[in-house]
């Protein structure tokens, strides 16, 4: 099965989750880096260290009676060396790996943190079931991004506790931009009833002829008992092909006063904010992401959409395979140990 990576954003939820996750009988893998000063080795036979860089070995001694785990400090970046780590030991490598990322880079630094964790499960691969960080940026990209099943289906229970079948007004609590990952066009447009509301303004990027975006444009303009008749909000489709957006336009503007269509990059931010200066819902179907590649350019354009939209912008939606794939791969801290509070209303 797809190993998994909890992300805690501070030590004492790192402790508790090693505590939770941990079991007496698993073979513990500490990577510490070269920043962190220890009297560990990496045999695994030094004692238990105090120090501040301690990475986990405290409480993973703890869980396993005493028993002390394998530490590397070293490079993470060197294969060789992580391959050797359980070279002419019985155990052929770690069931659970434990980071804390700012001993590793000295700070939180976000792709350098992914490209190891993905080192670590492929290096790993044939003993590894879990993996352990203590990361504040990587916990609240895990609780940003979300796969398309997970996020409707919470949509739905919720909506069904509340006695509700329609969304009227948006989550006033929610403080982070919900990244929610489709895989095909059917998941891409199922989530629309539940990100878009009434006089929402709305972005797509990648309109194509404009089919989702004419349907995008119904939803935001939909008012109760006033049907289409309300258009204070806004959408627009954008795309880098001409004759998409004239084929869009011919279909779709004549029946919609609140949409409109023009060429444009997705990477072009100053463009998107001079058409666009306020977004609260942007939708994304770009060729190049949608497939099991580009798993850091897809990261690297939601992060720019995210931060030029910031202060309006509430829900990124994006067909990609290799987002979903990623986004069903982590998990906060709160999700594991304290799931039944940790549902929250995030639509």
């Amino acid at each position: 099965s797809p190993v998994r990576t909890t992300c805690a954003p501070s030590t004492s939820e790192f402790d508790a989750c090693i505590n939770r996750l941990v079991s007496n009988d698993d073979e513990v893998l500490i990577i510490r880096g070269t920043t962190a000063t220890s009297a560990s080795s990496n045999s695994g036979k030094s004692s238990v260290s105090s120090s501040a860089f301690d990475g986990g070995e405290n409480q993973v001694a703890k869980v396993c009676g005493g028993r002390l785990p394998t530490v590397y400090q070293g490079s993470t970046w060197d294969i060789m060396a992580l391959h050797g780590l359980y070279e002419g030991r019985v155990t052929r490598g770690p069931s659970v790996v434990c980071v804390d990322f700012t001993n590793i880079h000295g700070n939180d630094i976000f792709i350098d943190s992914l490209v190891l964790i993905r080192l670590l499960r492929s290096v790993f691969a044939v003993t590894l079931s879990k993996i352990i960080v203590k990361s504040r940026i990587l916990s609240n990209h895990s609780r940003s991004y979300q796969t398309c099943e997970s996020f409707v289906q919470n949509a739905k229970r919720e909506l069904k506790e509340q006695g509700s079948t329609t969304i009227t007004t948006p989550n006033v609590k929610q403080t982070d931009v919900q990244v929610i990952c489709a895989v095909g066009v059917s998941d891409y447009r199922s989530t629309i009833p539940y990100v878009v509301h009434k006089g929402d303004h709305v972005l797509e990027i990648g309109c194509h002829f404009g089919k989702t975006t004419d349907l995008l444009a119904k939803q935001a303009a939909a008012r109760d008992g006033c049907g289409d008749d309300d258009y204070s909000s806004s959408v627009m489709g954008i795309d880098i092909g001409k004759k998409c957006i004239d084929r869009a336009r011919t279909l779709y503007i004549p029946n919609n006063k609140n949409l409109r269509f023009d060429v444009m990059d997705a990477w072009d931010t100053g463009s998107l904010l001079r058409e666009c200066p306020r977004l609260n819902v942007i939708f994304v179907d770009v060729g190049g992401i949608s497939g099991y590649d580009g798993i850091f350019e897809a990261l690297t354009l939601v992060k720019q959409l995210v931060c030029a939209f910031k202060k309006t912008l509430r829900h990124v939606v994006i067909k990609s395979r290799c987002l979903r794939d990623h986004s069903s791969l982590f998990t906060h801290s709160d999700d594991v140990l304290r799931p039944a509070t940790h549902a929250t209303r995030n639509y």
